[in-house]
């Protein structure tokens, strides 16, 4: 072959060669071709969704849908994100937004330049700190450490054993936590995790660790679910995940669970219908709850009309009828309370036609919510058993309903009353929680009072002594 046309041949190779790739040597080494497609500009960034409201330590996922300059969707565009204040709440790269502390921010996001915004409102979350159960409490102290009293039976006191307490003992384990709820024969705590854990009776599977096994100390829910608000009923529990979503767990007699069946589970099963809640209260067989906009919904059991519809039994959230909104709620034995924004009480259903656990100035059961008499403004409120008690804006416990073992706390033995009437002693108080026979309330100071029957040491007073007036719990706790 002649070497001419062995060389004509080899540069005829070489003008073969793409004009992306290099030569090393006399050999070609490829390289990635350059993208010669000119960006599409940007048009617009929309931000979702519109506005929203999360609690402290809650959290939203925000998304951005970016466009061109005619509307059109385009993918793959980066987007970063920002928030106007961090102090209030951050936003990490996936547009993953969580709340620092009370306030207002925007969150944006932005691509080639062109930015889109959202409101973000934070609202502190209510700490549960302070709950009473069907014949013991619990309270969480100023370091997150959970201390309980009363009746033991089924290891709801989480102290490691069985035997009842007429003082505080504190929960094993070591954990710390933001809130607590004591239902009739359960506890559950939330960490500041968002994690819960729960002990005592499991029979139903309320402790939601996938079994029904009962437990003297603290055991992890299950399904890794991040919590925001937690609430224990006679003999299941519920709670409100950072997006504001119902879960439920233990017994389901008459659909008290939300999932729109009658069977237990001992894990967590959303509640149907998709609603975000701020607000929800766990009761002897139905459960409320508060949306974000404040309307009232309650499922469950409604033998008394204790779900405010004026209907029958749902396994499903139904309005509360009337058209209130409401800041806050709770679900008793056989009865439920809520306060308006304005702080006016109203209460419905009612098992006890003589009791006047409603507070309407009647022994009445009602089917929809009706006002509590005496134009008192509240801040807090809590149905029990059979009364109910609730706190004025200045701090001031009152009390309506049965007053036997003196649950009213008004220093009497009369049986009942059913309008507010209030309770002795002339202290002021943050929280207040109804149980069965017995409540008690948390003071600015971090001091404990409980009234009523004291029969497994519920006031934890280190007596089995009822009271009709508030008596301190033992122990120099000092509790948030």
């Amino acid at each position: 072959m002649p070497r001419g046309w062995i060389r004509a041949t080899l540069v005829a190779a070489s003008l073969m060669v793409a004009p992306w790739t290099t030569t090393c040597g006399g050999s070609p080494t490829a390289t990635q071709p350059p993208d010669n497609k000119e960006p599409e500009t940007v048009g617009r960034v929309i931000v979702s969704p519109d506005a929203d409201t999360i609690f402290t330590g809650g959290a939203q996922q925000f998304s951005a849908t970016v466009e061109d300059v005619d509307g059109n969707h385009l993918t793959g565009t980066s987007v970063t994100w920002s928030s106007s204040n961090p102090d209030v709440a951050t936003v990490d790269a996936t547009g993953l937004g969580t709340g620092v502390s009370e306030g207002e921010v925007t969150i944006v996001a932005t691509s080639q330049g062109v930015s889109g915004q959202t409101a973000l409102t934070v609202a502190r979350m209510e700490e549960d700190n302070l709950s009473a159960g069907a014949v013991g409490a619990c309270g969480l102290t100023t370091t997150g450490q959970a201390y309980c009293w009363g009746d033991n039976s089924w290891g709801q006191l989480g102290n490691g054993r069985n035997d009842p307490s007429n003082v505080p003992v504190a929960v094993s384990g070591g954990l710390t936590f933001q809130e607590i709820g004591a239902g009739h024969d359960h506890t559950c705590g939330l960490t500041n995790a968002g994690q819960v854990y729960c002990w005592g009776d499991n029979s139903q599977g309320q402790l939601g660790n996938g079994t029904n096994d009962p437990s003297d100390v603290p055991v992890a829910v299950s399904g890794g679910l991040k919590f925001q608000w937690i609430s224990a009923g006679d003999s299941h529990t519920c709670g409100l995940t950072v997006s504001g979503r119902a879960y439920c767990w233990g017994n389901n007699w008459d659909g008290k669970l939300g999932n729109g069946g009658n069977d237990p589970s001992d894990v967590p099963v959303a509640v149907s219908g998709g609603l975000s809640f701020q607000w929800i209260s766990a009761g002897l067989d139905h459960t409320c709850a508060i949306t974000r906009t404040g309307q009232a919904y309650c499922w469950g059991w409604n033998g008394w009309g204790q779900l405010g519809s004026g209907g029958l039994d749902s396994a499903v959230p139904v309005p509360v009828s009337g058209g209130l909104s409401f800041q806050r709620i709770s679900a008793g034995w056989t009865h439920t309370c809520a306060l308006t924004n304005s702080g006016q009480a109203y209460c419905w259903g009612g098992e006890f036609p003589d009791r006047g656990e409603l507070g309407n100035g009647t022994t009445e059961p009602s089917a929809v919510p009706v006002a509590v008499s005496g134009g008192l403004s509240f801040q807090d409120i809590s149905a029990g058993l059979d009364h109910t008690c609730a706190l004025t804006s200045s701090g001031q416990a009152h009390c309506w309903g049965s007053n036997y073992y003196g649950t009213l706390g008004n220093g009497t033995d009369d049986p009942l009353s059913d309008v507010p009437v209030a309770v002795s002693g002339g202290l002021t108080f943050e929280r207040i929680t109804a149980a069965a026979d017995h409540d008690c309330a948390l003071t600015g100071a971090g001091q404990v009072y409980c009234w009523g029957s004291n029969s497994d040491g519920q006031l934890g007073t280190g007596t089995n002594d009822a009271s009709n007036v508030p008596v301190a719990v033992s122990g120099g706790l000092t509790f948030r």
